[in-house]
């Protein structure tokens, strides 16, 4: 039996003159928990006063008799007087709740990256004002008004040949950069990019990968580009697609939007179209058509989820918000959909996801508990 319908019988039998000392011992608790439960409710002990009055009207030495149909709107009355304080009492206490609970909100990420140099040098790019960066062996680094890191040749020499930068992103940062041979390369949070500061004179333009990145490949049929990202390889000409490859994922995923690209591994090869996405989990790639947006919601500056796990959303606020996220009960592969910006606060995500009624969440310093 649930607690309203308890507390309808209880008043049924106070209204009745059957109700037993201890009953109506508990209606008055009942009544008096909601003077402290809200501030903002300053008349309850009037509206407690209103109701009891009404009921105890129907309790004498010397019961009355009333028709059944008077009873029972008397306590219907009664009823949806207390109910209706109960429900707007709940409400605000969970309200207030939720503010204590989201009281730590965490901001968004920015864009912002860690370039490394061939001579070691490292240069934090969210410090940098637009301009020239650096020159290495006839290649000139800057960085224009968007943020973009822009390679340029500046001299015919082979010097460049081998010479490789590391471009990485931490916890809550994202970058991009425009590679000597035109293509662009977004990197999510917690991502690194290694490639060649020219590709002149080399047979194949190769880049490694980790994390996650979106790439818009320059077409060049005579110079294949190729991406290695966590034991595989993926050819292309000139493309876009998106790898999603990080250590603490059970496989890699890559989705491409336009072109052709060869996936291959020690073991198995394949060739996707538009709108094809390969799952690599080590031992096998598996192909299938899916949404291409939702593999590139980030590089457009959303969370957009459809049906997926919880554990997977909260990865990405871990990498995204630098936080960690513990898990109070087993709730990590409840599913869910949904899509906000990537650069409100965490709350506004959390918020959406709490919205099912599926799960809660409580932030404290930089960790969010999730529990149902």
């Amino acid at each position: 039996m649930t607690a309203n319908n308890e507390l309808l019988l209880i008043m049924e039998r106070i209204s009745n003159s059957t109700a037993t000392d201890a009953e109506i011992a508990q209606f008055n608790v009942w009544c008096d928990s909601f003077k402290g439960a809200d501030p903002a409710i300053q008349n309850l002990g009037e509206i407690k006063e209103r109701v009891l009055s009404r009921v105890h009207r129907n309790i004498s030495p010397k019961p009355k008799v009333f028709p059944l149909y008077i009873k029972c709107i008397a306590v219907a009355s009664i009823a949806s007087m207390v109910i209706g304080i109960w429900f707007f009492t709940t409400s605000r206490i969970r309200l207030k709740a939720a503010e204590f609970r989201y009281a730590n909100d965490v901001a968004p990420g920015k864009h912002a990256a860690t370039l490394t140099l061939a001579n070691g040098k490292k240069i934090y790019l969210t410090d940098a004002a637009a301009g020239n960066l650096a020159n290495e062996s006839g290649v000139s680094i800057s960085r224009n008004a968007k943020g973009e890191i822009v390679y340029t040749i500046t001299e015919n020499s082979n010097a460049a040949a081998g010479v490789m930068n590391k471009l990485e992103t931490s916890r809550g940062e994202q970058t991009q950069v425009r590679l000597p041979d035109g293509s662009t390369v977004c990197l999510n949070a917690a991502s690194s990019l290694k490639y060649p500061v020219s590709f002149v004179n080399q047979k194949n333009r190769k880049v490694s990968l980790s994390g996650e990145g979106y790439f818009e490949i320059a077409k060049d049929k005579t110079h294949p580009f190729i991406v290695e990202s966590k034991g595989q390889e993926i050819k292309v000409l000139g493309t876009h697609f998106n790898i999603n490859a990080y250590s603490d994922e059970s496989s890699s995923k890559t989705t491409l939007l336009e072109g052709s690209i060869l996936i291959s591994t020690v073991n198995n090869s394949q060739t996707l179209i538009p709108g094809s996405e390969a799952t690599n989990d080590g031992k096998n790639i598996n192909v299938q058509l899916v949404d291409t947006e939702l593999a590139v919601a980030w590089k457009n500056n959303l969370f957009l989820f459809e049906n997926e796990e919880l554990g997977s959303i909260m990865r990405q606020v871990e990498r995204w918000y630098n936080v960690e996220v513990i898990y109070s009960d087993n709730i990590a592969h409840e599913r869910f959909g949904g899509g906000v910006s990537r650069f409100n606060s965490v709350a506004k995500l959390l918020k959406s996801l709490e919205a099912t009624g599926k799960v809660h969440f409580r932030i404290e310093d930089r960790k969010i508990y999730v529990f149902k």
